[in-house]
């Protein structure tokens, strides 16, 4: 039997099999009377696993008695559409019946135990067959409160009300007969004091239901200020409570989301709430009605851009960061296809925040030790907001482009008072720093690398602190516990490449020599006892490493090379042995190009750490990322560009100068590592009067150039990359649709498992046969060991004929493995574009 076992439907079927199993001959048979055609649709479902034969034609009387008297004797229920005492050509055969069952819905209903008033009978005796269709398989406790309430929402419960309300069609189709539309019409007005419904005009229904919506939802949260149209806003009580609830699964739910962001926009126009919206002189909490949010949006933007200093600017932000963080979580903010902007304000709020609070901060100084300990603990997120500041933003409204140069100055302003501190304390240390290279940090580390604990060394050119941190939160990311680390090291001086990537070596057991002539190419000469090779020059770097630790050719790859790789060309460690390096120059390609102010590095760091997941599934389980030197973008004033040092000048830069004898009373002097020479290099942000670009700098000794980062993320030798799955889905009724993703049981591990890894997933549309795509995500997902499930957008790319099956296929996004596909149906008409 399916469901519970004292469910209506098992009980009826234990009345009748307890009939029909006697064992007579002739065959035991029930002729069921059933006047009102109420029984007819559930006789019908009892009898469809087989428990019983069924004869429920709506045959004339004298055909059904030719028929059981030509038909073989067989147990059975014999369905008549008449009372017992109304029999006629069935009499013949009705007194050999076995049991004559005649009783209304509402009389089983008594019989079955259940409490039931006349009253309520009489209110919903017309009700009861949908009714009790729908509640066959409860339990007997489900039963309890039967009323007329629990009937209407049994026949039309919130989601089937939600179906209409938020139907993708421009007329919305009815799936119910006239009596349910009776309770969908008695429950619109009711259960939520909407307007009444009208069959034939839906379409226009709806608009206005939304748009009553709207105002109620906007008086709710602003009674003191509520909309002008007060016959429009549902009276505070149960019926509007219920109401804001519906709003609040609508805007919730994955199948309502597009239809709900459409119909509002035009819901909107039906409404005050334009104006009403405009009556506000301070920024309101957030609303569901789109041109309410979005005049919310402008008037902040206005009063934000009049704002004419730093300070004011970050306390009025920081006063009202709560309300923006509320709107861009917001529907309109968050799950809209076209959102409003409140992120970019955000944004601006998070980044004058941290330039204020960084302001001043170099006066508490009195060593280089303490610059050094606020850049990498906070300094370097001032450098994360003044890239996000620096970069471009097509997205940012004009209004706030004033704001934007605003903080783009203070920045710099940041930029350079801290570096002005940092050149003092350098100078009062005796131009020492107390820091190690990069080299020297990880030497043990891939010493130690073996076949049962292979080792990943990633190089990367001009990587900055910040991107350290940011890459390393990358890999941490979807993580149960933590795996990756951000260790401090320093770049030597000039902090070039020639020499910073000398000095990333591993294994250097004697101090480097290092050259400089003006009059040969290359200029520096990097040497160290025992290798005649130059290690200013990467091809020698590579020899020193293969020779140093016996690697093979296979071990040196670059990061392009391991993204362009298939799996199985680079990702067996036992191929290309226990120890390989990876290089990389992307940032200092795209700094000096001028590209890195204008994109940022988020796209490089994307793949970094694609790079970082593809050398952990191919078994390195430890994986160290190091770096030359840092960077910084300026575009230096008249002032800032000073001569260069006098004396025998051997090699120059804009950051930097390498000679003998040099003096100038506005540099700061080093020893060049391993030489005789001097190198002199401007204070903070200033520049020298030579060659070169200006806005992309590396060389001189700023906390941005001299501070570099060494990563080091370690997994357990066996891993598992956590399982993920779609949430179900039957329909494609939109061109960007959404589809939800969580993670998926993983065998015997659990979320809290040190061996269970997270991974990145991408969502494909396609046709199953051709393998042709029609959707695929806007971007790869991170889903986490114990994370939540998640909605992704897809984009559209090839047209799918009306009606057609496609095929939903979760990916892997670093092999493209296939972790799951589930069948669907493209429903997206010709004419989608609704036009109302």
């Amino acid at each position: 039997m399916n469901g519970a076992s004292d469910s209506l439907a098992n009980w009826l079927k234990r009345g009748i099999t307890s009939v029909l199993e006697k064992e007579i001959q002739p065959p035991p048979f029930i002729i069921w009377c059933d006047p009102a055609k109420e029984w007819r649709d559930i006789l019908l479902n009892l009898s469809a696993g087989g428990d019983f034969e069924l004869w429920a034609e709506e045959e004339h009387e004298l055909q059904l008695r030719e028929r059981f008297f030509s038909s073989s004797r067989k147990p059975g229920v014999i369905w008549i559409p008449k009372n017992p005492d109304d029999l006629s050509y069935s009499k013949a055969f009705a007194c050999n019946a076995e049991k004559i069952i005649s009783f209304s819905i509402p009389e089983a209903l008594i019989e079955y135990g259940l409490q039931i008033s006349s009253e309520d009978i009489e209110q919903f005796r017309d009700l009861l067959k949908s009714h009790v269709k729908e509640w066959l398989d409860r339990p007997k406790s489900g039963w309890k409160e039967l009323n007329l309430v629990k009937i209407k929402e049994t026949l039309i419960d919130d989601e089937r009300f939600l179906n209409i309300l938020c139907s993708k069609y421009r007329e919305p189709k009815l799936s119910m007969g006239k009596e349910h539309f009776s309770v969908f019409r008695r429950r619109a007005v009711d259960d939520f004091g909407l307007p009444e419904p009208v069959e034939s005009g839906l379409e226009k229904w709806r608009i206005n239901v939304l748009a009553c919506i709207l105002v109620t939802e906007a008086a709710e949260l602003h009674p003191d200020n509520p909309p002008g149209e007060e016959e429009n806003i549902i009276p505070p009580g149960p019926k509007r409570k219920k109401t804001l609830k519906l709003l609040s699964w609508m805007k919730k739910n994955i199948d309502y989301l597009d239809a709900f962001e459409l119909l509002v926009k035009i819901a909107d126009g039906k409404t005050p709430l334009q104006f009403w919206a405009k009556s506000f002189t301070e920024l309101p909490q957030p609303v569901s009605s789109f041109i309410a949010e979005k005049m919310f949006f402008k008037l902040e933007v206005e009063r934000i851009s009049r704002i004419g200093n730093l300070e004011e600017l970050s306390n009025y932000l920081e006063m009202n960061h709560a309300l923006y963080q509320a709107h861009a979580k917001s529907f309109w903010g968050k799950q809209a296809q076209k959102r409003i902007a409140w992120d970019k304000i955000i944004l601006l709020a998070h980044s004058a925040g941290l330039i204020h609070k960084a302001a001043g901060i170099q006066k508490s100084w009195v060593a280089v030790e303490d610059a050094v300990s606020w850049y990498t603990s906070e300094g370097w997120k001032v450098d994360h907001t003044g890239e996000r500041i620096l970069s471009e933003d097509p997205g940012l409204p004009d209004a706030l482009l004033g704001v934007r140069a605003m903080l783009r100055r203070a920045y710099q302003r940041t930029l350079d008072v801290t570096n002005i501190k940092l050149s003092e304390l350098i100078y009062q240390a005796g131009s020492k720093l107390d820091l190690n290279y990069s080299g020297d940090i990880i030497s043990e580390l891939v010493q130690s690398a073996s076949t049962r604990n292979p080792v990943a060394v990633m190089v990367l050119d001009a990587f900055r602190f910040d991107l350290g941190i940011r890459l390393s939160g990358l890999i941490n990311n979807g993580e149960p516990v933590e795996r990756s680390t951000v260790d401090a090291a320093r770049s030597p001086l000039p902090s070039i490449t020639s020499i910073g990537m000398a000095l990333c070596l591993p294994g250097l057991q004697d101090e480097i020599k290092i050259k400089v002539s003006a009059s040969t190419k290359p200029e520096f000469s990097v040497t160290v006892e025992g290798y005649k090779g130059n290690l200013a020059v990467a091809s020698d770097r590579r020899q020193w490493l293969k020779n140093h630790y016996k690697l093979k050719d296979t071990a040196f790859l670059t990061v392009s090379e391991v993204l362009a790789a298939s799996r199985a060309d680079f990702v067996k460690s036992k191929e290309r042995g226990k120890l390989i390096f990876i290089f990389g120059s992307e940032f200092d390609t795209e700094g000096h190009s001028g590209q890195l102010q204008i994109k940022g590095g988020d796209f490089q760091l994307d793949r970094y750490h694609k790079v970082i997941r593809l050398l952990r599934e191919g078994g390195y389980s430890t994986i160290v990322v190091v770096t030359d030197h840092g960077f910084f973008h300026w575009a230096p004033a008249t002032d800032e560009v000073e001569p260069k040092p006098e004396g025998e000048i051997l090699w120059d830069s804009r950051r930097a100068v390498i000679g003998r004898k040099l003096k100038s009373s506005t540099s700061l002097k080093f020893e060049l590592p391993g030489s005789d020479l001097e190198c002199m290099v401007p204070r903070s942000v200033n520049a020298y009067k030579t060659y070169g670009k200006i806005g992309f700098f590396h060389g001189g000794a700023t906390l941005q150039e001299l501070i570099i980062p060494v990563i080091v993320a370690r997994w357990p030798q066996k891993t598992q990359k956590v399982k993920a799955v779609i949430k179900p889905i039957e329909n494609i009724t939109t061109l960007t649709p959404r589809i939800e993703i969580e993670p998926g049981q993983s065998g015997l591990f659990d979320a809290t498992d040190q061996e269970l890894t997270g991974r990145q997933v991408i969502v494909k549309v396609v046709q199953p046969e051709s393998g042709r795509l029609i959707f695929i995500s806007e971007e790869s997902v991170a889903i986490e060991p114990g994370g939540d499930k998640q909605a992704v957008t897809l984009v559209f790319k090839n047209r799918a004929e009306f009606g057609e099956k496609l095929e939903i296929r979760l990916l892997d996004d670093d092999d493209e493995e296939t972790l799951e596909t589930r069948p669907v149906i493209f429903l997206v008409e010709a004419d989608e574009d609704w036009d109302y």
